[in-house]
């Protein structure tokens, strides 16, 4: 293959939402501070919600998702509310990424009683919501 047959893009998947690089560079600061304000969820201890905002292409999703996937990835759900606009499709969103099999035709009531079940279950759950420019961290501990 010469140089000109090369593809330019060597990674597509890079290129993805659902992407999350294996290290972040030059984000140690922010990811100290947030696994500082997340840790104490792992021992039970509430946490506070904690909001990342910032102009589009920061790196506020790719900062959480790490520390999400790094940390907490049995426990945790990410939903991308602007492709996942209603609060039945923001349920069925964090209920798949729970690895709980829903179909979407049942009713917004059972989701929600699903996702409390869960939740009761593993005793802490992390959910991450994004909207443009500002990203939503929560956590709930029974």
């Amino acid at each position: 293959m010469s140089s000109d047959d090369a593809p330019i893009i060597v990674n597509e998947e890079a290129l993805t939402e659902a992407f999350i690089p294996t290290r972040l560079l030059h984000r140690e600061g922010q990811i100290r501070e947030l696994e500082r304000c997340l840790k104490p969820a792992l021992k039970n201890r509430s946490i506070e919600n904690i909001f990342l905002m910032g102009t589009s292409g920061t790196g506020k999703t790719t900062i959480a998702r790490w520390i999400l996937e790094n940390y907490f990835k049995e426990i945790s759900a990410y939903v991308n509310c602007w492709k996942y606009r209603t609060t039945h499709e923001v349920l069925k969103e964090i209920l798949l990424c729970l690895q709980v099999p829903v179909h979407g035709r049942e009713p917004t009531g059972e989701l929600t009683k699903s996702l409390e079940r869960i939740v009761k279950k593993r005793k802490i759950m992390f959910v991450l919501m994004k909207w443009i420019g500002l990203m939503i961290l929560t956590c709930c501990i029974c």
